[in-house]
């Protein structure tokens, strides 16, 4: 490699001289394991496909990810869903992953107008809905709780990014100059944290301490500037208090998104891995990308070089989660806008979801060590001898996944999401509702309005 890759590295290594950090309450590369790890997401009509990828082609999944959103259906069924979920992933050897992304709809959902930002400042600086907000959390962390393995409750996409970047300040990092309804919101287990966004980081890790200790957290590192001013989001999350992983939006590596099988920009490529190095060197704790692209990442990642992955690696990567949306054939799907392009003849890009099982099948067999010097490699700074695996069940590729096994076995009848006795018919139009509501998440941002 050239001298001149590792400039962005030598950079972020100046940003973070001189940082100390308490300890997380988890150590999670003893959950990641030793290799970098793939997941996907789980949602209504494609909530089966995770299992035949392990089960019939030997996908190995670390992750697998839904969204938790506000809602009006019974806590009961709601519980019912999560744990549902929860061991829907165990049976897959990998570790549930709960986005919880409430923020924007409980404004919205108050008939609250305004662009996304001005939505969730409003919610952030309202008594009654902040309450409401931790009341929701807390839900979801008992429910997590429940679990008799690790759950990641992955919190807030785009809402840290907003307080960065488009409340007022043009990279704002200071926490403590957003002003959040934290104690002043009445609710009892957060009386005491300061009424600003650092208060409510570090109150979301207090409720978690307090209500599900088992819990790993992960902060929503958004990288609205596509690799610029990594220092705005070190400065923000130096007063969040101690989370467990990182986790961010990929990276947009492509010039021309139309053509996103070509070569990633390679100045773009590497102002990212020096923003990676510095957040996750400075946060002390390696970053999983999340709502990946199917097509381009995986065929830039993991198409069988695995040069860019190990540089990625290198600079604090633990991690890569892809969206896989339930509509249709769950193997035809194609990422959405520019990226749904298909490739011309004679290209190996391909871009399905059939194309990514592939890819993730062969990268499965010969997995990626997480390097040394990086935040999970072995004699990095947060390794403990992590073991294969991340504590999944023993067994073939995926865990030795079953259909049904702890219960949660999906099947296209419910949408991906079992319906157990006593828990409602109300089960499958909230697994469809939720995945449909995720659908119209996808981030495409780079600067928000």
């Amino acid at each position: 490699m050239r001298i001149t890759a590792f400039a962005p590295f030598l950079a972020a290594a100046s940003l973070c001289a001189g940082v100390s950090r308490a300890a997380p309450a988890h150590v999670i590369c003893d959950d990641l394991g030793p290799a970098l790890g793939v997941g996907v997401s789980n949602f209504s009509a494609a909530g089966d496909w995770p299992v035949a990828a392990a089960r019939e082609h030997g996908v190995d999944w670390r992750f697998i990810y839904i969204y938790v959103l506000p809602t009006d259906d019974p806590r009961p069924d709601v519980q019912s869903y999560l744990l549902s979920k929860i061991a829907f992933a165990r049976s897959l050897g990998a570790m549930p992953v709960f986005t919880f992304y409430q923020l924007l709809q409980i404004g919205q959902r108050a008939g609250i107008a305004g662009s996304e930002p001005e939505v969730v400042r409003e919610v952030l600086e309202d008594r009654d809905r902040m309450r409401e907000y931790f009341e929701s959390f807390v839900f979801v962390l008992q429910t997590s709780a429940m679990a008799d393995a690790p759950v990641l409750v992955h919190v807030e996409p785009d809402s840290w990014g907003f307080m960065m970047w488009a409340m007022g300040v043009e990279g704002n990092a200071d926490a403590t100059s957003v002003p959040v309804a934290v104690a002043s919101s009445g609710h009892p287990d957060v009386a005491g944290f300061p009424d600003h966004a650092g208060g409510l980081g570090q109150a979301l890790v207090k409720l978690r301490d307090q209500h599900a200790p088992s819990v790993r957290l992960g902060w929503h590192a958004s990288n609205f500037r596509v690799g610029q001013r990594p220092e705005v989001v070190t400065g923000f999350y130096s007063s969040m208090g101690e989370w467990d992983v990182l986790v961010g939006e990929n990276f947009h590596l492509n010039v021309d998104d139309a053509v996103w099988w070509e070569p990633w920009d390679e100045a773009l490529l590497q102002a990212n891995l020096g923003w990676l190095a510095a957040v996750t060197s400075s946060a002390g704790v390696p970053l999983l990308t999340w709502q990946e692209r199917i097509g381009t990442t995986d065929f830039h990642l993991f198409e069988g070089d695995t040069t860019v992955l190990e540089r990625f690696a290198a600079a604090g990567l633990g991690g890569v989660m892809f969206e896989l949306l339930g509509s249709g054939d769950p193997d035809d799907f194609r990422a959405s806008g520019p990226y749904g392009a298909v490739p011309p003849a004679g290209s190996t890009a391909g871009g399905t979801a059939a194309d990514l099982r592939a890819r993730l099948a062969a990268y499965s067999a010969n997995p990626l060590a997480l390097p040394a010097g990086s935040p999970c490699g072995r004699g990095g700074a947060g390794s403990s001898g992590a073991t294969a695996g991340g504590g999944a069940p023993a067994g073939g590729a995926g865990g030795g996944a079953t259909a049904g096994a702890g219960g949660a076995g999906a099947t296209a009848d419910d949408g991906g999401c079992q319906v157990q006795p006593g828990a409602g018919g109300s089960r499958v139009a909230l697994s469809a509702g939720l995945g449909a509501l995720a659908a119209g998440l996808l981030r495409r941002r780079r600067s928000p309005r």
